[in-house]
């Protein structure tokens, strides 16, 4: 029997049993190389095929289960992840909160009291942590945007910063959530809850009513009071009944009309898109109950513009004060990204125009009203994403393409993602006439661990969710799918598509398929491995034939 070494091969890892050249053996989940393990034969036979182990450095750490068990799922994807628990040490530190809930506003008596004004938090309506809440008062033109000073309680260099640093960010699988910080903070005491006093740092902004401007910003620490905890079909309900019943639904109204404003002028340069999400619903056994589709709505956009001011006034100030802070950053895409994204879109029936760099923001515009027109939107925009660069964080300033912005940092949601943790370091320096040296170092270090952690977390979730799909794809094979072709074959590599009925969001691979992309076709689904996360489907006939003699003739014409 050969072995090759696994890359990373220090740390944990997932393995599974099977036979190879009539031999028991573990290979990688991932690679499906064959791995050396420091068990015998003996042993592994006591064991039935596809179990799956944690693995590092040759050793068993344990048995996580069989690959038929849903419960199994959640243990592969946190196996080489830093989320399953806080360690002693930081267990202590927190100790030490306890029972400060009433008495720590005492501590600060230097901080700016806003908790008279009408603050509400909105969020999903399952949401734990509430890093945000907004006030807006109509008769000043006043925005208070204020998140949650999670510096207070997380000390730099302390078992707690280390643990944060660590994650980099929460986890959010569909069916839990494991926070960067434990949640004595996450929950509790840096949680903006309603009827509860709280740490805040604050960005206060004069909005002029009449044009989407900003006429003044101040930057505090206070201490607020949210009114209410909203979510967001409650405020849909709100802006689209248009008749308020409160303070805060009146509130709610006219900020909408401002963010508005604010949108309408940030689109002139940045870019918009309607990329819907798939929430997935499990039952207690970790199986599939629901999906539900969701897309950016009404209440999105006026908490998303109000967020987008507070990180922009972020950005612009620790720019006032450091050579060197924490940002984030997204480069333009380069002309060859952009004339292979324009031959796609051709190619699908879109009158693209003449590339030019510097009409690329008009062009794209264009191209998305012709997606409405075609009830394409969403799978066009999802396109032109793939195309752009992936945004990073980085120590020096510089635009934000996407956004429109000169510069931009993430300053909002401290609970969840330690580089907003790491800006309120900086700017408390400004504003407390601090050494920066005692709050942040190795910013480079810092950004490179952040964007590392975001791309692993990223697919940890896309794994999950591929997990969860195939589990319940097992129960419809033959089962005849809808669904549209999202990457075509290329040499010896299948089609990929993603499911539209059934198992909506899901990623199905299809062999022998030459259609091309974004075709809308039928497929039955033929076979399912669940250790490679795999629905394998076959391509019965196109399902929207129309569509591809409308983008024959709009190509001919």
């Amino acid at each position: 029997m050969t072995f090759k070494k696994s890359c990373n091969s220090s740390l944990p890892f997932v393995g599974y049993l099977c036979t190879y050249q009539a031999r028991l053996c573990v290979r990688h989940l991932k690679t499906n190389q064959i791995l050396p393990v420091a068990a015998s034969q003996k042993s592994l036979r006591a064991l039935p095929q596809e179990t799956l182990f944690l693995i590092k450095d040759r050793t068993i750490l344990s048995v996580l289960g069989h690959i038929s068990d849903p419960a199994v799922d959640e243990k592969i994807i946190l196996a080489s992840l830093p989320h399953r628990t806080f360690a002693p040490d930081v267990m202590r530190e927190c100790a030490s909160f306890e029972g400060l809930s009433d008495s720590i506003l005492s501590m600060y008596p230097q901080r700016i009291d806003l908790s008279h004004l009408c603050f509400c938090t909105i969020d999903p309506i399952d949401a734990k942590d509430f890093d945000d809440a907004i006030c807006y008062d109509f008769t000043t033109g006043e925005l208070f945007v204020a998140i949650a000073d999670v510096s207070e309680f997380v000390a730099p260099f302390s078992a707690l910063d280390k643990a944060a640093r660590m994650r980099a960010f929460s986890l959010y699988l569909p069916h839990k959530c494991l926070p960067m910080l434990p949640p004595i903070l996450s929950e509790e005491l840096c949680s903006l809850k309603p009827h509860k006093k709280r740490l805040a740092f604050v960005w206060k902004f004069r909005l002029h009513r009449g044009h989407a401007k900003v006429l003044r910003t101040e930057c505090m620490l206070a201490i607020i009071e949210s009114k209410a905890r909203l979510h967001y079909d409650e405020v849909d309900t709100i802006l689209q009944r248009a008749a308020p019943k409160t303070d805060i639904e009146s509130m709610l109204l006219a900020l909408f009309v401002q963010t508005s404003r604010l949108r309408k002028r940030r689109l002139k340069t940045g870019y918009d898109f309607r990329v819907s999400e798939n929430r997935l619903l499990l039952d207690s056994t970790q199986n599939l109950l629901e999906i539900h589709t969701a897309t950016p709505s009404m209440a999105h956009s006026l908490v998303e513009e109000a967020m987008l001011l507070a990180n922009l006034a972020s950005a612009e100030m620790l720019a006032q004060h450091f050579k060197t802070a924490l940002y984030r950053t997204h480069r333009s895409p380069n002309m060859g990204k952009l004339r292979q994204l324009f031959a796609e879109l051709y190619a699908f029936g879109y009158d693209t125009g003449t590339l030019a760099k510097s009409q690329f923001h008009t062009r794209i515009a264009e191209i998305q009203k012709q997606a409405n027109r075609r009830k394409q939107r969403g799978e066009i925009d999802k396109i032109i994403i793939k195309s752009f660069a992936q945004a990073r964080y980085a120590p020096i300033a510089s635009a934000h393409f996407g956004l429109g912005f000169p510069l931009y940092t993430h300053f909002t949601s401290p609970i969840r993602r330690y580089v907003d943790l790491c800006v309120h370091r900086l700017l408390k320096a400004v504003l407390m006439g601090k050494k920066v040296g005692q709050v942040v170092q190795n910013l480079d270090e810092i950004c490179e661990i952040c964007n590392t952690k975001e791309r692993e977390l990223a697919c940890a979730v896309c794994d999950f969710c591929d997990r969860i799909y195939a589990r319940a794809a097992q129960k419809l094979l033959g089962n005849t799918v809808e669904a549209t072709i999202i990457m075509p074959a290329e040499s010896n590599l299948p089609a990929i598509l993603r499911a539209d009925s059934l198992l909506v969001g899901a990623r199905l691979f299809a062999q022998h398929c030459e259609l091309p992309l974004l075709t809308k076709v039928h497929v039955r689904i033929e076979y399912v491995n669940l250790i490679r996360a795999r629905i394998v489907c076959k391509i019965l006939g196109e399902a929207r034939q129309e569509d591809r003699k409308q983008a024959r003739k709009a190509r001919d014409v």
